[in-house]
């Protein structure tokens, strides 16, 4: 049985609530795990994810499951 694991959905939460809040300087988005490396299209596609959540991880999980299989 493998645990539980986040696998840094809390930081990229933080980074998209970054955005949220109004800050646009990229080099100012930052996480747990450290500042934003993704480009900047990630931003958007978490911004989408965190309306679709709630920011919950295991909504994403289901969403990402119902994508995979479609």
């Amino acid at each position: 049985k493998v645990p539980y694991t986040e696998i840094d959905w809390v930081a990229y939460m933080e980074e998209v609530g970054g955005v949220v809040s109004g800050e646009r300087n990229y080099t100012q988005l930052r996480g747990q795990t450290g500042p934003l490396v993704y480009p900047g299209g990630f931003v958007w596609i978490f911004l989408a994810l965190r309306w679709a959540t709630g920011e919950s991880v295991a909504a994403a999980q289901r969403l990402y499951v119902g994508l995979y299989v479609a």
